[in-house]
């Protein structure tokens, strides 16, 4: 009779996605955050987009990340510091319009499922308050470009 003992050793693996390229890294600060959109698909499992203008980030420089990263199939990440906010994929270019006077640029990003996104915008979305918006609009009476 022959006895023989089987070890079996149990080891945990974590699995990684893995890029060929390197996120573009989005900080939180450099995102304005008033005008952040949220635009979620017609059914909750086709997912949701984001826009993110940026605060000092003029559109050249914008559209030159765009068409890198959509071309590289770099993952955005959105970050507040170290810690990554979220994870997401490049659509194209954001332009977000305050008036006339107010243009910015940023990423149009996409989302596989539409709770990140959400989860995302709510962390970000400020809004301004009334005595923000008459201020700004009692600034812009001086400039004849506004009047219609």
């Amino acid at each position: 009779m022959v006895l023989g003992t089987v070890v079996f050793s149990e080891r945990t693996c974590i699995a990684q996605l893995l890029s060929s390229s390197a996120p573009i890294i989005i900080q939180l600060a450099e995102i304005d955050r008033f005008a952040v959109s949220l635009w979620p698909a017609a059914k909750v499992m086709e997912g949701a987009q984001l826009g993110l203008p940026f605060e000092n980030m003029k559109q050249a420089e914008v559209e030159v990340l765009v068409r890198e990263g959509v071309f590289q199939h770099r993952p955005i990440w959105v970050m507040d510091g170290k810690k990554v906010v979220a994870e997401c994929y490049l659509v194209g270019v954001f332009i977000s319009e305050f008036g006339k006077l107010e243009t910015k640029y940023g990423f149009q990003v996409g989302f596989a499922s539409v709770e990140p996104a959400e989860k995302l915008f709510m962390i970000l979305k400020q809004e301004r308050n009334v005595s923000e918006l008459i201020s700004i609009d009692k600034s812009r009476l001086d400039d004849i470009r506004t009047w219609r």
